[in-house]
């Protein structure tokens, strides 16, 4: 026995002794890795790497989800020759450390601080160290820094550098004066090239002097021959009303909807030059039409508006007239549209901003800006000259469709200047605010030159925005001709613009009935007392068409009297034969019942006082009532001065029963309410419900305990749930505040407990301080950092 027992004790120093060699050596001592990788894990078991074969078939370490590295320090930028010198001191913002994975800092360039249109990557320093690197360009440009890191992660950028351009190959002092005649190639000096005066008459060859070569005004009379000037030789605008002999501006010279209001004399338009049946009632002076311009038997019942027939409803008025606008001429604009090679012309000199765009208005084409600035910005573009004397007008328009971004005015504007080029004021069209979003607008106007003008300048313009696009389209700028320029009978229907003459441009009586369209004249249009008895025609006159009141006995036989002319309150109870009423409906009225001191014994109404039909029964004392409403039958409470009654309330949704106490002076009130689990008051969990409230403290949507029918309890002085916290640091406690809490109760505890099976080991301890109604904190340590999932209950009584 003692030699057996001898063995197993050698037996198990030997096991024990192999165990601690074990435990002491390398797990991997000797090991290889077999057509597969190790994955590794932080502690929240995210995956952040792996070690081996990869999906790709290499063989590497491999980072995935690493952290967001930190932002690289701003570069520095210098102009050099062909581009911009970008240099990078190898540091980081804030005083952060190079990542442990990082693999670049990316370069990036716009030709914007705010780089609108996203950036360009240029290239990419692949070292934590000082680098400088050129990139090419022809333009300034600003540059900021990306640092990416082994797992593709990118940080915010840099601080923006910039702008900086390119120098120039040869500097400005060498150019000068290092071209002289003989350097020079045939026709390589230019207008731009040549000093004022430089060009004398000896200087030109015969022949040599083209139309634009000539100054304005540079040609006399007498240097032109007889006949010499024809339509074409003309510039726009240049017939001026001096230079029109009277009656030379017969109909066909005028366009179809020129001529406005202001273009027409006073009392110019006769009744014949109105077409039959073109006047309606929007075109005539509110109470201006007279009996003496209605003929008799005209109005029929059909025409007078309900109840307007009053001497207090029927204004005095006359059809009078003044200026109507006429526009002569073509279109000074020679591409309104925008679709020729001339505005391309001159969208390429205005600079990037503005382009030709295929978005039209019934056009293939039109005029864009990019409005995006990195503050409010005017941007313009001077679409063409005219000459005009002052006091000439011109008449304006344009399709416009502004983004829904856009943040600016959108103009179309004359910009009138003096001889000597300089701006007196401006004529402007504009959409202040404008309409924004896809569909397009057109805005026009007349606009007028002022003294010392002799030229426009017309230019569309987008005034003061930073953000959003404006496209033009359709676009005229025509003369505005004045009235003696106009042949007599010249005016036709299509030379007026709807709605542009006045009533005190019409002769007076010279507006016949057939001119005017039928069924169009309204009360407004009629002087009052006017209407006699043989302008009515018989047997038209309904009751709907007189006013209340107007009708005694002593007009006549009356048979019936229908009940929408009785006025409420009048007819008292007097008035009404026995069993009129009998069987019949009384349709929103109140019903009551009176005793004999005046107290109201009963009611039945459609509204008790809270938006209810019911009936109500009060005692003589006022302290009890009986009510029977919709869903709701509430009986009174003896001895309480109710503010609410003591009752049984049904509630038709879900299925509810609600008995409560009275609400008695200090607003409490207490209640027992059976639900089933639809109920809107049930907890929501289709459970049936019990819930006892008090309202005193808790109020009617906080009640003090609900109990569903399942048994499980819901008490409000009980708190309890689940948070995680983060022990950053080893063996150091951390916490995390639970707020929101609403306990009943003055005096609080509390229990929490980790969940984990690793207690007193990783996990070693938790706890819970600082308690109140509203909040707790709550603690957990670990031996090693790591998070902690802690469950709570907190406990008021």
């Amino acid at each position: 026995m003692a030699d057996t027992l001898s063995g197993l004790a050698a037996r198990i120093a030997n096991l024990e002794r192999l165990l601690r060699d074990l435990t002491r050596s390398s797990r991997l001592a000797n090991s290889s890795i077999e057509n597969g990788s190790i994955a590794v894990y932080d502690d929240a078991g995210t995956l952040r790497g792996s070690i081996g074969l990869q999906e790709d078939g290499t063989v590497a370490l491999a980072a995935v989800n690493g952290p967001t590295p930190p932002s690289p320090t701003a570069p520095a930028v210098a102009s050099v020759l062909g581009g911009v010198a970008v240099s990078w001191d190898g540091a980081f913002a804030d005083g952060n450390q190079a990542p442990a994975d990082f693999a670049s800092v990316e370069v990036h360039f716009s030709t914007s601080a705010d780089f609108p249109d996203g950036d360009s990557l240029f290239a990419a320093f692949y070292s934590a160290q000082a680098h400088t690197m050129v990139v090419p360009a022809d333009e300034p440009l600003w540059v900021r820094l990306v640092c990416v890191s082994t797992s593709s992660a990118a940080s915010r950028p840099s601080v923006t550098a910039g702008p900086a351009g390119p120098l120039p190959v040869v500097a400005q002092a060498v150019v000068d004066g290092i071209v002289d005649e003989l350097a020079l190639a045939n026709g390589a000096v230019t207008e731009a090239k040549i000093a004022a005066g430089a060009v004398n008459s000896v200087a030109l060859a015969d022949g040599g002097v083209l139309e634009e070569k000539l100054a304005e005004a540079a040609v006399s009379v007498g240097k032109l021959a007889d006949g010499a000037v024809t339509d074409l030789k003309l510039a726009d605008l240049a017939v001026t009303e001096a230079k029109l002999a009277a009656g030379a501006v017969g109909s066909t010279s005028i366009q179809d909807g020129a001529i406005t209001t202001p273009k027409l004399v006073a009392n110019s338009i006769n009744g014949d030059r109105i077409a039959a049946g073109t006047l309606d009632a929007g075109k005539i002076v509110g109470k201006s039409i007279t009996a003496g311009q209605i003929q008799g038997q005209a109005i029929t019942s059909a025409e007078i508006a309900t109840g307007t027939i009053t001497a207090s409803q029927i204004a005095a008025g006359a059809i009078t007239t003044d200026k109507l606008t006429v526009v002569g001429g073509a279109n000074l604009l020679s591409d309104p549209s925008f679709e020729g090679a001339y505005t391309a012309a001159l969208v390429a000199a205005a600079g990037a901003s503005w382009s030709v765009d295929s978005r039209g208005n019934g056009s293939a084409k039109s005029v864009k800006v990019n409005a995006v600035a990195g503050a409010a910005t005017t941007r313009g573009l001077a679409i063409t000259g005219v000459p005009i004397a002052a006091g000439d007008q011109l008449y304006l328009a344009y399709d416009y469709q502004a983004s829904a971004d856009y943040n600016g005015t959108v103009k179309l504007y004359a910009q009138w200047l003096d001889s000597s080029g300089a701006t007196l004021s401006w004529g402007v069209v504009q959409a202040s605010p404008p309409v924004l979003g896809a569909t397009w607008q057109r805005l026009s106007g007349t606009v007028t030159a002022p003294a010392n003008t002799v030229k426009a300048l017309i230019v569309a313009e987008s005034f003061q925005a930073s953000v959003g696009t404006v496209w033009w389209d359709n676009a005229a700028v025509r003369p505005v001709l004045p009235g003696t320029m106009i042949a007599d009978g010249a005016i036709t229907t299509q030379k007026l613009v709807a709605g542009q003459i006045n009533g005190d441009r019409l002769a007076a009586g010279t507006v016949a009935a057939d001119r005017i369209v039928a069924a169009s004249i309204t009360a407004a249009q009629i002087k009052g007392l006017t209407i006699t008895a043989d302008k009515i025609a018989g047997n038209t006159i309904t009751a709907d068409k007189l006013s209340a009141g107007t009708i005694t006995a002593a007009s006549g036989v009356i048979s019936s009297i229908d009940a929408s002319v009785i006025t409420v309150g009048k007819i008292k109870g007097t008035q009404i034969a026995a069993g009129a009423i009998d069987g019949q409906t009384i349709t929103g009225a109140v019903v009551r019942s009176v005793r004999s001191d005046g107290s109201v014994a009963a009611v039945m109404a459609p509204d008790l006082g809270d938006g209810q039909a019911g009936f109500q029964t009060t005692s003589a004392d006022g302290k009890t009532f009986a009510r029977l409403e919709s869903g709701t039958m509430t009986f009174g409470s003896t001895g309480v001065n109710q503010a609410q009654g003591t009752g049984i309330a049904g509630t038709t949704s879900g299925g509810t029963l609600d008995i409560t106490s009275g609400v008695i002076g200090d607003g409490a009130q207490a209640h027992i309410i059976l639900a089933s689990g639809d109920s809107p008051l049930a907890p929501g969990n289709g459970a049936p419900m019990i819930s006892l409230e008090w309202d005193g403290n808790s109020g009617p949507n906080n009640p003090d305990m609900i109990v569903d029918i399942s048994g499980i309890l819901d008490p409000r002085n009980f708190a309890w749930g689940r948070v995680t916290i983060n022990v950053t640091t080893a063996n150091t406690p951390a916490s995390i505040t639970v707020t929101g809490l609403d306990l009943r109760g003055t005096t609080f505890q509390a229990f929490a407990t980790p969940l984990t099976s690793t207690i007193g080991t990783v996990v070693t301890g938790v706890g819970v301080n600082s308690i109140t109604a509203t909040s707790a904190v709550i603690w957990a340590n670990r031996s090693t950092a790591g998070s902690v999932s802690v469950s709570y209950l907190i406990l008021g009584k």
